[in-house]
Formats: C-alpha cells, sequence, structure tokens
C-alpha cells in the first residue's frame, strides 16, 4: 500500500471512529434512545411498586372486610340460636308417650353392700321423669309360697307413718318391728350414668320415695337424654331380710324425637 493509500485509510478510520463516538453520545444523551428506554423501565418499575403496595392495600382491606363478614355471621348464628333455642322442656319439639322404666338390682339374704343396676333409655327420644317408686320383689324360696314374688316396699317407715297416725301404744314400736321383719330397708343414689351426673350426692332413703303410699312426684321434670343410662345405687341399710331384688320405677313420657336436651336447651 502506497503512503496516498494508507493516509486515506487512516483518516476513514478516524472519521468511523467519530461517526460511532457521535452515535454513542446520541444514545447516551438526555433525548437518547437508551436514555428513553431507561426511563421507561423506572417508570415500569416504579408502577409496579405502586401496583404492588395498592395489591396489599386491597389485600388488607380484604382481610378486613372478612372478618367483619365473619363476626356478623356468627353474632347472626347466635342470635339465630337464641331465637330457636327452646326455652323449656315444654318447647321441644315431638308427640309425647307414656313410658317406664325399670331398673333391677338382686340382692341375697344378709347382703349388706351397696349394688347398682342400670337401664338405658331408649333411641327415640329424651325421657323425661315425672313419678318415682321403688319396690322389693321377695324371690326366696324359703317363705310362704303365698309371699314369693309378692311387691313390697323398699322401707319400713309406711307401717309406722300408719300405725302411730292411729291408736299408738307404748309397745308400737316393737309390735310393727316385728311385723316387718321381712321388709328391707334401702338408701339410693340417682346416676345419669352417661354424664356421671348424680341427682344428689348423697344417699336418699327409701322411705323419701313414698308419700301415704303414693309414688313420688318429682318436684320438677326430669330427663335423661337418648341412649343414655339410669343408674341406681343402692345401699341395705340393715342386712337383705329376703333374697329378691329392688325394681326403681321411673315413669314419665318420651318425647320422640332424638333431640338431645343438653344441647337444645343450651347445657352442652
Amino acid at each position: 500500500m502506497n503512503p496516498n493509500e494508507l493516509g486515506y485509510a487512516l483518516r476513514r478510520n478516524a472519521e468511523q471512529v467519530n461517526e460511532m463516538r457521535t452515535a454513542i453520545e446520541r444514545l447516551t444523551s438526555g433525548n437518547g434512545i437508551l436514555a428513553d428506554y431507561k426511563r421507561a423501565l423506572e417508570d415500569m418499575q416504579a408502577g409496579l411498586r405502586n401496583l404492588t403496595m395498592e395489591r396489599d392495600e386491597l389485600r388488607q382491606q380484604v382481610n378486613t372486610l372478612r372478618s367483619s363478614v365473619n363476626d356478623f355471621q356468627a353474632r347472626f348464628d347466635l342470635d339465630k340460636q337464641s331465637v330457636q333455642r327452646p326455652r323449656s322442656i315444654d318447647d321441644i319439639p315431638g308427640v309425647r308417650t307414656p313410658q317406664w322404666y325399670t331398673v333391677e338390682i338382686d340382692f341375697e339374704s344378709g347382703e349388706t353392700v351397696t349394688k347398682f343396676g342400670t337401664s338405658e333409655i331408649a333411641p327415640e327420644g329424651p325421657f323425661i321423669i315425672t313419678q318415682i317408686n321403688p319396690l322389693f320383689q321377695i324371690l326366696d324360696t324359703t317363705v310362704a309360697a303365698n309371699q314369693l314374688g309378692r311387691m313390697i316396699p323398699v322401707s319400713g317407715s309406711y307401717a309406722y307413718y300408719q300405725q302411730l297416725g292411729g291408736s299408738a301404744g307404748t309397745d308400737t314400736v316393737a309390735t310393727v318391728s316385728t311385723a316387718i321383719a321381712n321388709v328391707p330397708e334401702f338408701t339410693f343414689q340417682i346416676e345419669i350414668q352417661g354424664s356421671g351426673r348424680f341427682w344428689t350426692d348423697l344417699k336418699v332413703p327409701g322411705a323419701f320415695f313414698y308419700g301415704n303410699g303414693n309414688p313420688l312426684y318429682t318436684g320438677i321434670m326430669g330427663w335423661v337424654d337418648y341412649s343414655d343410662r339410669l343408674k341406681i345405687h343402692a345401699t341395705p341399710e340393715r342386712a337383705v331380710p329376703l333374697k329378691g331384688k329392688v325394681l326403681f320405677g321411673f315413669h314419665g313420657y318420651q318425647i320422640l324425637n332424638p333431640v338431645k336436651l343438653t344441647q337444645m336447651l343450651g347445657f352442652a
């Protein structure tokens, strides 16, 4: 290459370098294309940050609204339950039918220890108790035939009441005691087995379940949920004179509606 060609080539390269520098300056200048891209990218990033903040605020508002809805629903359910919940046993829907349940407890002659028996409530619905009447059935084969199988009271107190109400003499107690020598003397506890709830923690004398020969009419309706069990604890206060069994009878009515009173009346 001669000097002229070499000089031309150098000038041409210098021009190309200047053109490239000018193009780069134009791209990176304040009004250049790359600057526009950079500003657009920064604007997009700022917009994304704003959208993220708005999304977080919206999410917080949704959570607050959801919490308010849940509170409202809870209050609504509570108000609904308070309106629909029965106030008493009489408000429980269902057909009423008379019902008896008997708890049987076997005793041998001479026994003095506490024993218990149970009776399961039918699954048709809760049992409402209005009357109670315990009896003792003589099953001892050593007695006369006309006494076997007889139902007698679980306490001799009735005989004293009757005798003392008439012409009582000085030997009344001894006379009555001889006459009722084969009558047992029991105390009882009534337990609702499913809940372990006792009607009383104290033993109740059998005499308390009689009133002038009548069964005990409860002062308020007792109740037992369906498929639960009535459990009677019977304690002989003197040795059982004859072999037999306690028949602890409950009378009332069954509500033909399989509901749990503990839940319906708000005790659960």
